[in-house]
């Protein structure tokens, strides 16, 4: 039932002498120090492999990024062209409309100053009036008053001729 279960090994160790016991040991020690050491070597080499992978990888993401790195730099770019175009058309904007406050308001105090001066033309028309009423009725009455002289001129001289 042993030789069954057991690997040959274990019917040698079974019959060996204790010379070649020890050698039988020291061996199987070799035997499991080359398997740790081929073992590490294997995990090693399998480390280097998925290493060599993952830096594949992180070179193509790497250039990834950097494509999306310079393609955001010129969007930032642009947007900065943009925002600087913006700012300007802003200040010209600004401009244009203080420009437009300041001959609206201009035009203000240019149409307050012509209706002040149509309303002093106005009084100044009235007033020229009433004085053209004052002197037609100082022209009437010097009218009368040389029409009264000549009859009383002419009443004078019929006076003395008689």
């Amino acid at each position: 039932a042993l030789a069954r279960e057991n690997p040959p090994v274990f019917q040698y160790v079974q019959v060996a002498e204790p010379a070649e016991l020890d050698c039988l040991r020291d061996q199987v020690k070799l035997l499991k120090r080359a398997c740790r050491h081929r073992t590490m070597i294997n995990w090693k080499q399998e480390r280097i492999k998925q290493e060599q992978a993952l830096s594949a990888g992180f070179r193509s993401s790497f250039s990834a990024v950097e494509a999306e790195a310079k393609y955001m730099a010129g969007v930032l770019e642009e947007a900065t062209s943009i925002e600087a175009q913006m700012n300007a058309m802003h200040a010209a904007v600004l401009r244009s409309m203080q420009q437009d406050q300041t001959n609206t308001k201009a035009a203000q105090l240019k149409k307050e100053r012509l209706a002040y001066q149509q309303q002093r033309i106005a009084e100044v028309m009235a007033s020229n009036e009433a004085r053209q009423q004052k002197l037609e009725a100082i022209k009437e009455q010097r009218r009368l008053v040389q029409e009264r002289y000549e009859a009383a001129m002419q009443e004078k001289a019929s006076l003395q001729a008689t």
